[in-house]
């Protein structure tokens, strides 16, 4: 895991490192048992009636059972649905509270995505990483426009990908070209693409079926953000 920065407020009032690095060993252990309680859980909406769908496809369905998942771990962290702290202009798809330093601030967000985006109305296919038109932000832009991350100053955050079509391998190559043609013809002229906004794999990794990235990111006004992806591939 690359050390995040620790020179904002919120890491100055904790012991950022030793948390970031129990939070990442708590979803590098269990990430991969995940997958099971999907099936389960697709399982009982089935047998209930609650869905004519072999799988759950939809994002919020997929992302509800993941921070189910963690919080029945009973560990120190809270993984809160659709969180949002004083202020913000919006809601991120799971925010993280460690309680036994506090019990009410974020310390890491996690944004979740499908890969493909689903074929809707003014969605665009690299919305993973950014939108092309201006009329919306993509997953990566939302961290480096401060839009997630911004208001709590944090430095470290996370970013999930359902992956529904293809591989990992396709779509980091895609996923790195979308960086590439931003770094050559920037959509939105706030930010600066680069070379570290790209997606390196960690390929001492090893779960099956799911699969870990990192990557660094400028912001507008702050320090740099640090960025770990992990993609479950569901298809």
């Amino acid at each position: 895991m690359q050390k995040p920065h620790t020179n904002t407020s919120i890491e100055n009032a904790l012991p950022s490192e030793v948390i970031y690095g129990s939070l990442v060993t708590l979803i590098d252990n269990n990430i991969e048992a995940y997958p099971a309680f999907l099936l389960e859980a697709e399982n009982e909406y089935k047998n209930a009636r609650l869905t004519k769908k072999e799988r759950l496809e939809q994002e919020d369905d997929i992302t509800i059972t993941f921070g189910r998942f963690f919080r029945n771990l009973n560990s120190q962290f809270d993984f809160e649905p659709q969180s949002k702290t004083p202020e913000a202009n919006a809601t991120t798809d799971i925010g993280i509270i460690a309680r036994k330093y506090s019990n009410h601030r974020v310390i890491c967000f996690i944004e979740a995505k499908r890969l493909p985006t689903p074929k809707q109305p003014k969605r665009e296919d690299s919305e993973y990483v950014c939108y092309k038109s201006k009329s919306k932000m993509g997953g990566i832009e939302r961290f480096k426009c401060e839009k997630h991350a911004g208001k709590e100053i944090l430095a470290f955050s996370i970013m999930l990908a359902y992956i529904q079509e293809n591989n990992h391998i396709h779509w980091h190559s895609t996923i790195n070209d979308w960086v590439d043609e931003q770094i050559v013809l920037n959509s939105n002229d706030t930010i600066v693409w680069d070379n570290c906004d790209k997606l390196v794999h960690d390929t001492e990794f090893k779960k099956n079926k799911i699969y870990k990235y990192s990557s660094t990111h400028t912001r507008r006004t702050l320090k740099d953000i640090s960025l770990l992806h992990y993609w479950i591939e569901l298809n």
